[in-house]
């Protein structure tokens, strides 16, 4: 894999060992909890990014058919801004709504583990098919954005895992306060 994609890749799933490390050192209701009002709770962040890596794994897969069959990448529905918004907007914690289908749908956290197994381990797979010659070469189709080449594709998914991995300490810090509480 080129250095520079397995050194975000690698960022990536040391971030993911974190959030995997945070619920596991929570009780089953802090997993559940919202972390805030209107959002969503340790668990179901984690469901949602499993989610959405298996999205964009859907997004690769389209884009190796697309090339196999000679079709070229179809044109973004927003264009080129839509990655540097998102990363923008997410940088920032501004919060952005969630679409429905990416909505958590109540997996256990053993569930989310081997399917997100199974999301990066075929990400890694495609990265390592990236060379240096056609690094900027779409391999993702993504329905808002466009094709994405690998460097952008893995800057979108590891903002998207920051954005949420910051939400998860806030919660916890309340949820298990709470649970002291309880306790004594």
């Amino acid at each position: 894999m080129l250095a520079e994609l397995d050194r975000t890749f690698g960022e990536m799933e040391a971030k993911r060992a974190e959030l995997t490390a945070r619920l596991a050192a929570m009780d089953d209701a802090a997993r559940r909890t919202p972390v805030a009002k209107g959002f969503l709770s340790p668990l179901g962040i984690a469901e949602h990014l499993l989610v959405m890596e298996e999205m964009h794994a859907g997004y690769v897969a389209k884009a190796d058919e697309a090339a196999r069959a000679g079709r070229p990448p179809k044109r973004p529905r927003f264009g080129s801004p839509f990655v540097p918004l998102i990363v923008f907007l997410m940088t920032r914690s501004v919060p952005v709504p969630t679409p429905p289908e990416m909505l958590p749908k109540g997996a256990s956290a053993e569930e989310i583990g081997r399917r997100w197994d199974a999301a990066r381990a075929s990400l890694r797979e495609r990265l390592e098919r990236v060379t240096a010659a056609d690094a900027q070469e779409p391999i993702a189709l993504h329905p808002a954005a466009g094709p994405l080449g690998a460097a952008t594709l893995l800057r979108l998914l590891d903002v998207h895992l920051d954005y949420h991995l910051r939400q998860v300490p806030a919660a916890a810090a309340p949820a298990a306060a709470s649970a002291r509480a309880k306790a004594a």
